[in-house]
């Protein structure tokens, strides 16, 4: 009922080579190696008259958070910080310039 109703072709999936492939809603890009979960891989495609396949078995899951604990050390450079600090060397460098060659003359 899920996959008839609110999944359309060519909006949520494609199919190709006889395969379901699920599209990004954000980017609109295929997600490759990626399936639907909880049977609905399966109804898509009985849906579409294609060949079912059997549901992938989930063997772990880890969340993010629980992921970068298993590391040591964690760092983060964003675009953003390398921006700030560029400018803050700059200005900086620029007053100190316009300060001291205004002392000296």
């Amino acid at each position: 009922m899920k996959a008839k109703e609110l999944f359309a072709k060519d909006k949520e999936y494609i199919i190709n080579n006889g395969q379901v492939q699920i599209i990004d809603s954000f980017s609109g890009r295929v997600l490759e190696g990626r399936r639907f979960t909880d049977g609905l891989q399966q109804s898509i495609e009985a849906k579409e008259g294609i060949q079912v396949t059997s549901e992938t078995q989930i063997v772990a899951k880890v969340t993010y958070q629980n992921l970068f604990r298993l590391f040591p050390k964690l760092s983060v450079l964003t675009h953003s910080l390398t921006y700030s600090l560029t400018h803050s060397y700059l200005l900086t460098r620029s007053l100190t310039h316009l300060l001291t060659h205004s002392l000296t003359h």
